[in-house]
């Protein structure tokens, strides 16, 4: 299958029963047109990749750099503002809300573990590594590791609540 048609069925997990609900979703909604947009990047390879980059960012002011890995099912809901930097590696069903940055600090990139959600304004720079079931709020600056089912918030991020029975101050 093309990687167009990738992108286009990647929230329906390939079923090629739910095409006619995708291509109608493509057509008629302007969010999920960006969003496809921005898995098609993730899903092709080389010149292409690097054209589908920059028309997206023409269109809508996001940066996804071509050569940015990216697992199945991510969501970004409000794709302006959004830049994700070369190096990044996010794991599956992410979501990324607008104008968050992934970029690099000191020529290190972050890594993005699964099921993480990024909220507005959020930056994430450097070698962190942001664990999975993570939640980074809204205007946080993270330039350390967050653990596992983490809430953290401010700048500098600091871990908030943990999600799961995990005592915080084991973290530290």
């Amino acid at each position: 299958m093309s990687p167009f048609f990738n992108a286009l069925l990647e929230p329906y997990d390939y079923k090629a029963e739910k095409l006619h609900k995708a291509l109608f979703h493509y057509m008629f909604e302007y969010d999920w047109r960006q969003q496809v947009r921005i898995r098609h990047v993730f899903n092709t390879k080389g010149a292409w990749s690097r054209y589908l980059s920059e028309r997206l960012q023409a269109k809508t002011g996001s940066i996804v750099a071509s050569t940015a890995k990216c697992g199945p099912g991510l969501a970004v809901p409000h794709c302006v503002g959004v830049v994700i930097g070369s190096k990044v590696s996010m794991g599956a069903n992410c979501t990324i809300y607008q104008n968050v940055t992934l970029g690099q600090s000191r020529n290190e990139f972050p890594t993005i573990g699964d099921g993480v959600i990024i909220y507005s304004g959020a930056v994430v720079c450097g070698g962190v590594h942001v664990g999975d079931g993570a939640v980074i709020g809204a205007n946080s600056v993270v330039v350390r590791d967050v653990p596992s089912g983490a809430i953290v918030g401010g700048a500098p991020a600091r871990i908030l609540k943990m999600r799961d029975n995990t005592d915080v101050r084991e973290l530290r």
